[in-house]
């Protein structure tokens, strides 16, 4: 029997949003990387990247709730991630490997534009982002739609909370 349709049961389908939305936001990764390295420049890094990955984010949300969830499970389309994803990858080790460690800067002018743009690109350009909402995220989405619209933008609001 599936669950009843009120009010009182949206809070507790969030408070699942909150839990499993942290277990990918707690996993490390580029946009970690991006967040850390950025955070030692400045305190309000975390919710720039997050703006940045919300940019990829949202309209990924809208586009599964649309019906895009089988076009990202396509064998080719999870191939091209992939791949696209390990080389972004590949390049990131590469660059950490060349760069030599430099005294930090503390009086340099923060750039907010520089660190959205790098968690768009770390979002945009990791397979496993795109995984977790063709598998977990797009099973979320079809919880939100019992709700309604109210669902799928407060499950879309509590989600990107997480993210930042």
């Amino acid at each position: 029997m599936p669950a009843p349709n009120t009010a009182s049961s949206l809070p507790l389908f969030l408070l699942s949003v909150m839990v499993i939305s942290l277990s990918g936001v707690m996993m490390p990764g580029p946009v970690t990387a991006v967040t850390i390295s950025n955070g030692v420049r400045h305190k309000a890094a975390g919710v720039m990247v997050a703006l940045g990955h919300g940019i990829i984010e949202i309209p990924l949300i809208l586009f599964i709730y649309l019906g895009l969830a089988g076009f990202l499970e396509t064998e080719g389309v999870r191939i091209a991630l992939g791949l696209a994803g390990g080389l972004v990858l590949i390049f990131m080790a590469l660059a950490v490997f060349k760069t030599q460690p430099k005294p930090l800067d503390v009086q340099s002018r923060y750039q907010s534009h520089g660190t959205v743009a790098a968690g768009l690109l770390t979002t945009a350009t990791n397979p496993y982002f795109y995984a977790w909402w063709a598998f977990v995220g797009a099973m979320l989405l079809s919880g939100a739609t019992d709700f309604g619209t109210l669902g799928v933008v407060t499950f879309g609001a509590t989600h990107w909370l997480c993210d930042a």
